[in-house]
């Protein structure tokens, strides 16, 4: 039987109220169990753990989120150096690979121009015209200084190529608007022909000497 609360009448097990008043009874499910009370031992600790907590109570939130940011480990130098840099991004620049000089003891081929200059061939591969600073054009052997830059001479800006294979030249017309001559002979366009010591080349109006030795 469960007993009312409210006025004490007896009632039938199961009933949620009282079947005399209305009042409601307690039942085992709605019963709240009773925390057991705490073994004399610990009664010392449970009231230092309240104290503690009373004082964390009093604190400012401020200063617990300080004291958590503080808890975080620091970064070390040595972390840090451990990480390796990201050079993934970083530009390289292209490597510029200086022509082959002519092998020792291997003949030089000199052009002697009309106006008193002269050029030795160094270099494997040399373009013979008139440089173009706007264009970004400066052939190996720029015929300007030489005394190329009349227009009544008719040099191009790619004018004419040389180059040495072994022990010999060649002179090939790359394209040039009043050609380029050996001998009195125009070229072909992109036709080398071997040159030889003692030959006249004209770069359009522009004469110069071939000397190899």
């Amino acid at each position: 039987m469960i007993s009312c609360p409210q006025c004490g009448t007896q009632n039938l097990p199961g009933m949620a109220y009282c079947e005399h008043c209305g009042a409601p009874l307690e039942t085992p499910e709605t019963q709240t169990a009773t925390a057991p009370a705490p073994a004399e031992g610990d009664a010392g600790a449970a009231e230092a753990i309240a104290q503690a907590q009373a004082v964390l109570d009093q604190l400012p939130a401020d200063t617990l989120d300080a004291n958590a940011d503080a808890g975080a480990a620091p970064s070390t130098d040595a972390d840090a150096a451990s990480t390796p840099p990201d050079t993934s991004a970083a530009p390289t620049a292209p490597v510029q690979q200086p022509a082959p000089a002519a092998p020792a003891g291997a003949p030089v081929l000199t052009l002697i121009f009309a106006t008193g200059g002269q050029h030795e061939v160094t270099e494997e591969i040399t373009n013979v015209g008139r440089s173009d600073v706007a264009q970004n054009w400066h052939p190996e052997l720029d015929l300007i200084p030489f005394g190329g830059a009349a227009p009544d001479l008719g040099v191009s800006r790619h004018q004419a190529r040389i180059q040495r294979t072994g022990d010999t030249f060649s002179l090939t017309d790359v394209g040039s608007t009043n050609g380029t001559f050996v001998n009195g002979k125009a070229l072909e366009y992109n036709q080398p022909v071997e040159l030889h010591d003692g030959d006249s080349i004209a770069f359009g109006a522009f004469n110069a000497k071939v000397s190899i030795h």
